[in-house]
């Protein structure tokens, strides 16, 4: 992430809105959107293969439920945040993926500017391509993600 670019368009979006980017109150404001900006887009450099490379076996392959996964994602078309909780369940087929790394697994993705649809399929489609989750067909997963938008 090139936090030198982010902070001069900080102060130009400043310029532009006819604010002073030096004024006091605002001084370090591009320093620390740059700063956030690293933060809130992690998920640009980071995939999903780290948390869902750890696999167990199991006998039985009832289903796996995660609810209540807290997401803060950003809207690609205004830059305005959308959140909300995750919930994802799936058919194992003899092997499941920590708990914890499901929620891992949706920060990643969240951590992007995106459509909102998008962060929906995003976890799928990446266990059904990886070896990961063992190449869990698609009709074993639902993935449900009530949020609220800003834009």
């Amino acid at each position: 992430m090139d936090k030198k670019k982010i902070q001069e368009g900080v102060k130009l979006i400043l310029e532009g809105i006819g604010e002073n980017p030096d004024r006091e109150g605002l001084l370090d404001t591009p320093d620390r959107i740059a700063r956030m900006y690293e933060e809130i887009f992690g998920g640009l450099t980071q995939t999903a293969e780290e948390p869902l490379s750890k696999t167990f076996h199991v006998k039985d392959n009832a289903m796996v439920l995660e609810k209540d996964i807290t997401f803060y994602s950003t809207c690609e078309h205004h830059f305005m945040p959308f959140y909300g909780k995750a919930h994802i369940a799936y058919i194992p087929d003899g092997k499941v993926v920590g708990l914890s790394k499901l929620a891992r697994t949706v920060e990643v993705y969240a951590k992007r500017p995106q459509i909102q649809e998008q962060l929906t399929f995003m976890p799928v489609v990446f266990s059904c391509r990886s070896n990961c989750v063992h190449r869990l067909p698609m009709p074993s997963w639902t993935i449900s993600l009530p949020r609220e938008r800003l834009c």
